[in-house]
């Protein structure tokens, strides 16, 4: 529930900065919001999301917040 909630706010602020067209953002944001919850399996699954759309700097945030997680399922 809670997680839904900032899910929700999120996307809200989201589209208040008229990024709604920025989905690789808006799913980068998710990816952290899961992550800092510490649900790693939701953000790895919303940094994967993100790798679907050509922006090559929200490319490259994905792949480090992905190698970041790997690293933290391993410790």
């Amino acid at each position: 529930m809670e997680t839904d909630i900032l899910s929700v706010i999120l996307l809200l602020k989201t589209e208040k900065q008229n990024l709604h067209n920025d989905k690789a953002y808006l799913y980068l944001s998710l990816g952290g919001v899961y992550e800092k919850m510490g649900d790693l399996d939701s953000a790895y699954h919303y940094y994967q999301k993100s790798l679907g759309y050509k922006n090559f700097r929200k490319r490259c945030y994905a792949y480090y917040n992905l190698a970041w997680l790997e690293k933290r399922k391993n410790n």
